[in-house]
């Protein structure tokens, strides 16, 4: 298997089986996703199983150029020459329920009802001991974050849509100003980034393959990422420099709602953490909407705040 995908290009992930070895499965991966999936103590009694979409389980993602060897008893992960590569699982905090209709008549319809709590989740638990905002994973040191002097959102279909709605409040609250461009065209139209861009990459799987090469190719530019995404160790949840997952929970629906929802909400989210670095201040009660347009008085007592001027 090593010796095999160190002679392809392109994007792959490869499994394989030998008939005379028929409890071992070896796989390997570049640029599409392969995740291992862990049963409880990894014996021949509860074995490990895997595959390559998320899943409700302890499970590891596997790297760029990495393989896999499972067996009943262990899964070895190396890279391309055999080197032990030490990863450690995590556990995805999606529950059975949450991939079922739970009495709707279509998932489109109990996510959109699911929304309500996906906001919420995606809300929670965002502030550090001096109750300032934090990501989910690593972190952009704030000197870099003061030099920023361009943000640019990377996104594709419904993701892209999210990002134009959360442009409005990025810029009103760090007056940065903020494009939006669509993944499968950044690379080719010869963008200009540099070490003062901020790109931000929102994708639903985190495995959206326009958006991870437009990813790679800010970071080659000396770019800062920080990732908005679903899917807990998702490949560009681990390329990028930081991450804000959405906590959304499986989308099983094709139309997206609950996942464009959360995804609105972690950009408006990362408007408020780049807005202090900035050395701008984020009201309690804002007076305007981030679109610019004034509210009417009533609104503040009628009822929930609109999103602005979306077009």
């Amino acid at each position: 298997m090593r010796a095999a995908a160190r002679r392809l290009e392109g994007a792959f992930t490869l499994l394989a089986v030998d008939s005379e070895q028929p409890h071992v499965v070896v796989g390997a991966r570049r640029n599409s996703p392969l995740v291992v999936g862990l049963g409880e103590g990894r014996t021949s009694s509860a074995p490990t199983w895997w595959r390559s979409s998320s899943t409700p389980a302890p499970r590891s993602s596997l790297g760029q150029d990495e393989v896999v060897e499972i067996t009943p008893e262990a899964v070895i992960v190396t890279d391309a020459h055999g080197a032990v590569i030490e990863r450690e699982p995590y556990h995805v905090d999606w529950d059975a329920a949450a991939a079922e209709k739970g009495g709707f008549a279509t998932f489109m319809e109990k996510e959109i009802y699911d929304q309500p709590a996906a906001v919420a989740d995606t809300l929670r638990g965002r502030l550090d001991d001096r109750g300032r905002l934090k990501l989910d994973e690593g972190m952009v040191d704030e000197y870099i974050l003061k030099s920023i002097d361009k943000i640019i959102i990377i996104a594709c279909g419904t993701a892209s849509y999210a990002g134009q709605v959360a442009r409005y409040a990025i810029e009103h609250w760090t007056r940065i100003p903020v494009e939006v461009e669509l993944s499968h065209e950044f690379r080719y139209r010869d963008p200009i980034v540099s070490v003062k861009t901020l790109v931000v990459a929102v994708s639903q799987s985190g495995e959206t393959m326009d958006t991870i090469m437009a990813v790679r190719h800010a970071q080659q530019q000396g770019a800062t990422v920080i990732g908005i995404v679903n899917a807990q160790g998702s490949t560009i949840a681990r390329e990028a420099d930081a991450v804000l997952y959405t906590r959304a929970g499986p989308e099983i629906a094709v139309a997206s709602t609950k996942a464009f929802l959360a995804q609105i909400t972690a950009g408006y989210l990362l408007g408020i953490y780049l807005a202090e670095p900035a050395g701008q201040q984020v009201p309690r009660r804002d007076r305007r909407t981030p679109g610019g347009a004034r509210r009417h008085p009533r609104q503040d007592s009628a009822g929930p705040r609109h999103l602005g001027a979306h077009p």
